[in-house]
């Protein structure tokens, strides 16, 4: 065990920063997501059935890319004062005990199949890759709980941590599929400025995930002629029917998701949302007309959604050159 430094936290408390070994941390007995057991064997066996397929996948994570160097485990003395309870990372320690030392799970009940599957996923690791664990060690559980409560109860009007949805997922990975689409419309469909802003608020804040359902659905994509280049510069999307009238479907479907007339209840399932497509009025409904006979490079080139990287652009203006068949153009 080597022991960093000494630190005080926000509340007060004293914690330390330690470096410790797998042999030296216990599972909690007394851990929230199980209620109390009686061993170290039940406890392990009842973290592997919250879910046998997440405790594979955690176990393989573990295995392949190491533990998160930003997220220490929280650790108080264990009676006696050799070893560490883990308060905070069980799913973790459990996965590190299987990775280890398979032969822990000979002391629960976890079915045959489970454990041959866990075995396998254990085989060729090598403990020196995450050793030594970094952990906190704090002196009383109740100074830990304040912590480990911010932890696990959502965004706790701020104090928590906030999950990120699906378009500050795709801005953080370089997938403009639905980015691209929402500046298409704001920058080319009829809104006041006040307007656009306040419906890009809506839906970027508290929409972004319906909007994402009809937009990454099977249904919606072939309704709007729409594809997804993954290409060097992440994924963006083709629109493969013309823009005059897949600007209008695209800002009724904008619309729609404001104003709550469609929501998650609506759209639990495909057939829901293919229903919501049929059920457009006559004029947002593909017709031949809205599909180009050119070549698929042709279409991409014509109606790429891509936002033009390299040109300023106010809203009125469209960003990439090559949806300017939206807008009307001006004869030179």
């Amino acid at each position: 065990m080597g022991r960093a430094s000494d630190r005080e936290s926000g509340g007060g408390e004293m914690v330390e920063y330690l470096e410790l070994s797998v042999d030296e941390l216990l599972l909690d007995e007394d851990n929230p997501r199980l209620g109390s057991v009686n061993s170290q064997s039940a406890a392990l066996e009842s973290i592997v059935h919250l879910n046998e397929a997440h405790f594979r996948n955690l176990m393989l994570s573990i295995k392949n890319n190491g533990l998160d160097p930003g997220d220490s485990l929280y650790v108080i003395e264990a009676e006696g004062g050799d070893d560490f309870v883990v308060l905070e990372g069980n799913r973790r320690l459990s996965a590190l005990m299987v990775l280890n030392n398979p032969d822990v799970l000979d002391g629960t009940e976890v079915p045959n199949t489970i454990k041959k599957s866990l075995v396998r996923a254990a085989t060729g690791f090598d403990r020196t890759t995450i050793e030594p664990i970094r952990c906190v060690k704090f002196e009383h559980r109740e100074d830990a709980n304040e912590w480990i409560y911010r932890r696990h109860t959502g965004m706790a009007d701020g104090e928590g941590r906030i999950s990120w949805g699906p378009l500050e997922i795709q801005r953080f990975s370089g997938d403009q599929s639905i980015l691209d689409v929402i500046d298409f419309v704001g920058r080319n469909a009829d809104y006041s400025d006040d307007e656009w802003e306040s419906t890009k608020s809506v839906i970027e804040s508290r929409k972004s995930s319906n909007l994402a359902r009809l937009l990454e659905s099977a249904p919606g994509r072939k309704h709007l002629g729409m594809s997804i280049s993954n290409s060097g510069d992440g994924k963006t999307p083709m629109l493969g029917s013309e823009p005059k009238w897949a600007l209008k479907v695209l800002r009724r479907i904008i619309d729609d998701v404001r104003d709550g007339i469609v929501d998650s209840r609506d759209l639990n399932k495909a057939s829901d949302i293919e229903g919501y497509f049929q059920n457009l009025p006559k004029d947002l409904q593909p017709q031949n007309s809205q599909r180009p006979t050119a070549t698929e490079n042709e279409i991409q080139h014509s109606a790429s959604l891509q936002r033009h990287r390299h040109q300023k652009a106010t809203r009125n203006c469209c960003r990439c050159e090559n949806l300017h068949k939206a807008k009307d153009q001006k004869q030179p």
